[in-house]
């Protein structure tokens, strides 16, 4: 009798000493949301996903869009400044954009001259009134993107991810989102025959950007995309012409609205660009989207003048 109790005494005994260990092990275990780690591929095939649906959903919004274009010279003087008030509208493919609001001014003899309609009739240079003119075009234009900039900026959606090789960074806390730091540059072409018969050099594909997202971990929607041009400006065309940039890149902020939907809200760039030997400019601009609206069909949307 005495050794049956012995016995399960010491059975007892090795049941508790097996809990505490499992237990232990159990709590050096890693969460299930990070017992299997992502790599960037994955991360990013769920980026393009969410993107993709994301484009879908942004055709039902409306939205004001305020750009602010500025160019100064060499020791930072303001030359040119054009602020444009835009309201977007889905369209079939794409949006619409109306003109609601705009203010120009710029240095014409050491003067400042104000104007409230960009294009050739505006004062100034000639070069001016085109550069900033083209670049608020190629900024905002594509008229298939829905979300009102040029789509090819932005290496997210499942098209653009194509051109890109990615890498995992890490992890972080950015605007109290829990994100994955993902880099991103063109992916190289595999060296080899071209479609038409020539060499491929193994040089950057159709891609032009490298940089970093951060990549909300609950969503897999991007929350900040910094850039930098990946490749510089051919060799060729900066001896024939004269022509160099310097500091090309951009940085986009991301939110999330009502419905689930995001939507990038502000959107920022600075370079220089010397050009034809004797043009040099410091450009900035500044894109800021707001006041976003479900869209009715027949419906009109009217925005108040933006203060003073």
């Amino acid at each position: 009798m005495y050794q049956a109790k012995v016995e399960t005494v010491a059975r007892f005994r090795m049941l508790v000493v097996v809990a505490s260990v499992a237990g232990a092990l159990a709590a050096l275990r890693p969460p299930a949301c990070f017992a299997q780690a992502l790599s960037a591929g994955e991360i990013m095939a769920r980026v393009a996903e969410n993107q993709d649906r994301a484009e879908r959903l942004r055709s039902a919004y409306v939205y004001r869009q305020h750009i602010d274009m500025r160019l100064r010279n060499n020791d930072g003087r303001l030359l040119r400044q054009e602020v444009s008030e835009y309201t977007v509208m889905p369209a079939a493919e794409g949006f619409t954009k109306s003109l609601t609001a705009f203010s120009g001014r710029c240095e014409v003899k050491g003067q400042f001259v104000s104007y409230d309609k960009p294009g050739d009739d505006a004062p100034g240079g000639a070069i001016d009134k085109e550069l900033i003119d083209e670049l608020r075009e190629e900024l905002t234009a594509d008229r298939k993107a829905r979300d009102g900039l040029a789509g090819d900026l932005f290496p997210l959606s499942t098209r653009q991810q194509v051109k890109y090789d990615f890498k995992l960074e890490g992890r972080e806390s950015y605007a109290g989102f829990d994100t994955y730091r993902v880099s991103f540059q063109p992916r190289k072409k595999r060296a080899g025959k071209k479609p038409d018969g020539g060499e491929s050099s193994g040089e950057f594909d159709e891609a032009s950007w490298a940089g970093e997202v951060l990549v909300n971990a609950e969503d897999f929607q991007p929350v900040l995309v910094t850039t930098r041009l990946a490749r510089k400006v051919p060799f060729a065309i900066r001896t024939f012409l004269g022509t160099n940039l310097h500091g090309v890149g951009f940085t986009v902020r991301y939110e999330k609205f009502d419905g689930g939907v995001w939507f990038p809200v502000s959107f920022g760039t600075e370079f220089r660009v010397n050009a034809l030997f004797f043009y040099k400019r410091i450009i900035t601009a500044s894109l800021k989207n707001s006041d976003f609206r479900r869209a009715d069909v027949g419906t009109t949307i009217r925005y108040e003048d933006p203060p003073h």
